[in-house]
């Protein structure tokens, strides 16, 4: 079973993919960055294959390429629909996928399965 870790600081976004990823199989890690430090949910994970979560949240990728449970892990990061941000550059480091957010939760869950689909975490 393929363990996805969704931090985002949506709470409602957060439910959401949580909700459905499950229900189409997945395991899903919820971080609530107010009620845990990223340190004690990587831990109680123990194996993370895939993380979604902004692109801005450049020491959180640095985190999770560090430890353990979530180093090889592909980590998809998201954006504005206006950004320009590439892999290649520098506030991207870590990212293995960048996606542009869409408008609704629906099509974010299917962009998030798609570029999963895509790095050939799920096939």
């Amino acid at each position: 079973m393929l363990t996805i870790l969704v931090l985002t600081n949506r709470a409602e976004e957060r439910a959401f993919l949580q909700s459905r990823l499950s229900r189409q199989g997945y395991q899903v890690v919820d971080f609530d960055r107010q009620q845990e430090s990223l340190e004690t949910c990587l831990g109680n994970a123990k194996h993370i294959d895939a993380a979604f979560l902004p692109s801005r949240d450049i020491a959180l990728i640095r985190k999770l390429r560090e430890h353990p449970s979530s180093a090889e892990a592909t980590i998809i990061c998201f954006v504005s629909q206006t950004s320009q941000l590439e892999l290649d550059d520098p506030n991207a480091k870590g990212c293995d996928l960048i996606i542009k957010r869409p408008n609704g939760q629906e099509e974010l869950l299917e962009a998030l399965v798609e570029a999963l689909h895509s790095r050939g975490v799920i096939s």
